[in-house]
Order: structure tokens, then sequence, then C-alpha cells
């Protein structure tokens, strides 16, 4: 049976937190802080000292994959417009949830400013843990020899939001604290969640999902994602 294994973030450490923080809001640090002061900093630090980022990994076996469902050996099965090189080489998914949690203490802010400035350093801070969370995972599969494909998340292009559900329900030992909207959304907010294609087969060039985001021109960063690899369409 496969086991539900825990990662500790490091919130000390976290991968272009900086970065993303001025992703999401915009705007570039160095204006911030001229015009800001040490707000900014010291809100952030709040962030960091309020809340401890932790995951869930999952690897579950694949007992059939079509270019419309991806059926697990434990009879999970997920929904959606899947690529077909996962059709072609995926043997096994790693099934994870990862998230910031509840606040350790009340939070509190002066302003309208400042809220809106703490919930782009959780943003961020979930974002950065992720990008540390999936390093952790593809260092202990490519470590068996095995590679990974990009990881697919409910709501992705191609992949309903209703798969929550049955991602959710994989996880019988432990959910983080993590509940479910009736709509699908993940509780607490600041959370994530998803697959990462297992294959024994290096992957190529090819397999990339940017190509394939129908919201390029569109997107929650205006068509500039930060984290996009391919190159936007004209």
């Amino acid at each position: 049976m496969a086991t539900e294994q825990l990662f500790q973030i490091d919130k000390e450490n976290l991968p272009i937190l900086d970065e993303i923080f001025s992703s999401l809001t915009k705007m570039d640090q160095t204006v911030l802080r001229e015009k800001f002061g040490t707000k900014v900093e010291e809100l952030k630090q709040q962030v960091k000292d309020n809340f401890q980022p932790i995951g869930i990994l999952k690897r579950c076996k694949i007992e059939n994959i079509t270019e419309d469902e991806i059926t697990l050996n434990n009879g999970t099965v997920f929904s959606g417009k899947f690529p077909d090189y996962y059709i072609r080489t995926c043997s096994e998914l790693a099934v994870y949830q990862i998230t910031i949690g509840e606040p350790q203490q009340a939070e509190f802010t002066d302003s309208v400013f400042d809220e809106y400035i703490v919930d782009a350093w959780k943003s961020a801070f979930i974002e950065s843990a992720f990008f540390q969370f999936y390093q952790l995972c593809r260092a202990q599969i490519t470590a068996e020899g095995n590679f990974t494909l990009p990881e697919f998340s409910p709501g992705y292009e191609g992949f309903p939001l209703e798969n929550q559900r049955q991602l959710f329900d994989i996880f019988t030992e432990n959910n983080l604290g993590l509940t479910l909207s009736p709509q699908f959304l993940m509780l607490p907010l600041k959370s994530l969640s998803g697959l990462i294609g297992i294959t024994k087969q290096k992957p190529t060039d090819e397999y990339n999902p940017c190509e394939i985001c129908g919201m390029q021109n569109d997107c929650t960063y205006s068509g500039k994602c930060s984290y996009r690899t391919a190159l936007y369409s004209s």
C-alpha cells in the first residue's frame, strides 16, 4: 500500500520568495522600500513567523491511462484532457498537497494596504514553498532512476477543478488540516494540490505544459506569467 510522506518546509530558505512577491504585486521591492520604508519587510516577517508550510506526498501506480482518464490502482479516476506525453510514458503519479496552514497567532493589520501586502506575502510563501517541496520530491524520485513530468493541478487547462474531490480522498492518514469547499476550493486558501507524473523515460523539450496553457494571454499575471517557460503566441 502506498504511504503518505510528510515534508516539513524550510521557511528560512524559501527560493525566489521576493521575486514572486514582486510579480504578484507588480511592484519592485526597491520602490516599495523607498515609498513605505521598512513596513513591507515587517509584514513579510510577520507572515513568516505566523505560518509553517507543510506538504504531503503519496505515490500511486497507474492502472490505466487514456486521453480522457487516469485510473489508479486504488480505483481513483481523474478526468480531463491529458497530454500525449503522459499517455505514452507515465506509469505512476505522485499526488501532493501543500499549505502554509492556519495562522499560529491572530493577525493584526492597521490598514487596507497592510492587508493587501500580507495577503501577497502569503501567496508568495505558498508558491515559494511549493518550489522547495517540488525539488525535494523530484530529488527523491530521480534518486531511484526515474524522471518527473510537469505537474497538473485541478483547475489547470484541461484538468477540471472537480478533480479536487478525488485528490482529497486519496489522503486517508493525513489531511494537513485541509478541507474542501462546495466549490472545490481548498481551505485554508493558501494551499496547493496536484499530480506529478513519474516515468522511467527521460523527458525531452516537448514536456512543457506552458505550450498548452489556454490562459497565456489573459492569466492572473496579465499575460506575463513569471513562471512561463515557453514563448507567448503573437
